[in-house]
């Protein structure tokens, strides 16, 4: 074992094991996310840039609980290079192998080891089997930006850092608006209880990072203020968690190794250390709307940063060492091993599986417009068809009845000659009723004229 060591650090000492590691890790991201699935979490950006690409405005025409940077990403990718799944992908991978550099960059600034490759090399592996184009991961993108600035502030306190920890806040409220928030909530606190500096130049560092944390928010003035506080903000607070019970399990393991890694580290007297792990913990807490592995993964990468801190072990003698050192190995072996029970997903092709779909629309569906639900808004931008109504997805316990009626009558409005129910296995966790009056009218009204794979296919009666 000493030698493989040994072995190891001459390796990595190596001068030109940078290059060699850096373009192993662009090999993998590529590798693991080349495939073009069908993954309804894609389609909701997918979907409403494609919308907007047609003509339609965000929020005006389009209803989204989603901020809205997201979108506009994509569409304006769309814009420059023109609308195409490889654009965005391509775009996707750009942004996870910059954020994977980014966590290395964070991680030597907690300590300066060859330990600090694996930051990046784990977070490659756990998103593996991970949906890109999408704002969960765009918002983690913008949060580990935001998060290696600060930890540049708490090193040197120039308000410089401050200011571009603020704007990638920002930014990151403009893509997911809750990870947003918990960022800078956090920060702020940090800030007030243990950043050490004069009054005069609290308040001056506090206040640059305030207005810069507010001028970006400016974007959000294209919109009626009612409109984006009912759509970003109440709606998701009074109707998302209906809908989606999902059991609590991962994340009350999560919340206990976080817990063994705070008692272990509170100690410390390190500021970056006890700033990462409040923001781990307002983080996690973030994600208890929805506490799957994916969302826990992405709100997982402050424990990322802090990875080579945490295996270094100086003393295994004591049960306490043991105990952690049994903890932080177990996450690791989480993180690593999922995706690859995952690989399923990872390299599955969606191409045979989309073809079929796309003939029988192009033979059968001649109206401009499809509806398809509840959930897989992907299909409108697969396609290239437009959805009539303003709901990329329609979830009852989740929308509300006003919200049904208005989609049913825009269907009705709109002429769409075809229709599209999917009921994959995943849908049982938002307890969707397929006897809404939605899905209803399309049964009665149109002829099933395609089951394949567990979509429905529908056209309307002549």
């Amino acid at each position: 074992m000493t030698r493989l060591i040994q072995k190891t650090r001459n390796l990595i000492r190596n001068k030109n094991f940078p290059i060699y590691f850096w373009l192993f890790i662009i090999f993998t991201a590529i590798v693991f996310h080349s495939q073009h699935i069908l993954n309804p979490d894609e389609g909701v950006l997918l979907n409403g840039a494609w919308q907007m690409i047609n003509g339609f405005s965000l929020y005006l025409d389009i209803f989204s609980y989603v901020a809205p940077l997201g979108f506009y990403l994509i569409y304006w990718l769309w814009l420059l290079f023109g609308v195409s799944y490889l654009a965005a992908n391509i775009f996707s991978i750009l942004l996870l192998i910059i954020s994977a550099f980014i966590l290395f960059k964070s991680s030597q600034l907690i300590k300066k080891t060859y330990l600090n490759y694996l930051a990046p090399l784990i977070y490659i592996i756990a998103t593996a089997c991970f949906p890109l184009i999408n704002h969960n991961f765009f918002s983690t993108f913008f949060a580990v930006i935001s998060t290696y600035f600060f930890l540049k502030y708490i090193n040197n306190r120039r308000g410089l850092y401050m200011v571009f920890a603020a704007i990638f806040t920002a930014i990151t409220v403009l893509t997911l608006q809750q990870k947003g928030l918990a960022i800078a909530g956090s920060t702020i606190v940090f800030f007030f209880f243990f950043i050490d500096i004069n009054l005069k130049k609290k308040i001056k560092h506090l206040s640059i990072y305030i207005i810069s944390l507010l001028l970006p928010l400016l974007f959000l003035l294209r919109w009626p203020l009612d409109l984006i506080l009912n759509n970003l903000f109440y709606f998701p607070i009074f109707n998302y968690t209906e809908a989606n019970v999902i059991p609590l399990n991962p994340w009350i393991i999560i919340m206990v190794i976080l817990f063994i890694i705070i008692l272990k580290h509170y100690k410390s007297k390190r500021k970056k250390i006890y700033y990462l792990l409040l923001l781990q913990t307002v983080l996690f807490l973030s994600v208890l709307t929805l506490p799957d592995m994916y969302h826990i993964f992405l709100a997982s990468f402050p424990l990322f940063i802090l990875t080579p801190k945490l295996i270094s072990i100086k003393n295994l003698k004591t049960v306490n060492e043991k105990i952690y050192l049994i903890t932080i190995i177990s996450f690791l072996t989480i993180i690593i091993f999922l995706p690859i029970l995952n690989y399923n997903l990872i390299f599955k092709s969606d191409k045979e599986f989309k073809n079929d779909i796309k003939n029988i629309v192009v033979n059968k569906c001649k109206s401009d417009y499809i509806y398809a639900g509840p959930f897989v808004p992907n299909l409108y931008f697969e396609l290239r068809k437009i959805n009539p109504s303003p709901y990329d997805i329609l979830l009852t316990n989740h929308h509300t009845k006003k919200q049904f009626k208005e989609a049913k009558e825009k269907i009705i409005e709109k002429q769409a000659d075809c229709a599209i129910l999917s009921y994959p296995s995943s849908l049982k966790r938002f307890n969707y009723n397929k006897n809404n009056i939605v899905d209803s009218y399309i049964r009665k009204n149109y002829t099933l004229i395609s089951n394949e794979f567990g979509v429905n296919i529908y056209k309307k009666y002549e």
